[in-house]
């Protein structure tokens, strides 16, 4: 296939078989932007190489193009967007908003009962649960503490978690 024009064009070809994809995953309205951003992240992030078998059009990689660029579509228009009115902060969450606060709820139960085996297990906890999500040698190197030390109390920590099982596993069902 020649240049960008000509294989984006040959793609094009089956612009309606792509609109009946979308239709059929269950988007109706926008499937034609869709395919219009399908094209734009094709041109963007593929190759004639990845879109063409023998001189066809691979439809199952065309496929799975339009499948990500709808779910991409949906997850975006799901978003919540929350103003703090005080500080004037805009935090965009998922649509899964009560998951996210039965979550936080979770894992605040986890820490109330790190808390009352010992204060540092709920500190190492908060590192590694933390917005990084850092691994253990990371932690170990901010932290100036020994890898093996996080390594132990990281077992520790499940071990407690694991104890209270019982205790935290109503709320693990709620999620």
């Amino acid at each position: 296939m020649g240049g960008i024009n000509l294989w984006i064009n040959e793609v094009a070809k089956y612009h309606n078989d792509w609109i009946r994809i979308l239709k059929s995953l269950g988007c109706d309205y926008y499937a034609e932007d869709i395919v219009q951003e399908m094209y734009i992240t094709l041109l963007r992030r593929s190759s004639p190489e990845k879109v063409f078998t023998n001189g066809q059009v691979y439809f199952p990689y065309i496929y799975f193009c339009l499948r990500n660029s709808y779910f991409n579509y949906l997850k975006e228009k799901n978003k919540v967007t929350k103003v703090d009115l005080d500080s004037g902060q805009i935090e965009v969450i998922g649509s899964d908003y009560e998951d996210k606060v039965a979550f936080e709820d979770f894992s605040e139960q986890i820490r109330d009962i790190l808390q009352n085996e010992h204060w540092y297990f709920e500190r190492v906890y908060d590192i590694y649960t933390g917005v990084d999500n850092p691994s253990y040698r990371d932690m170990a190197r901010d932290t100036e503490i020994s890898f093996m030390t996080i390594y132990n109390d990281m077992k520790k920590i499940k071990s407690i978690i694991n104890d209270n099982k019982s205790k935290l596993q109503d709320e693990w069902n709620d999620l």
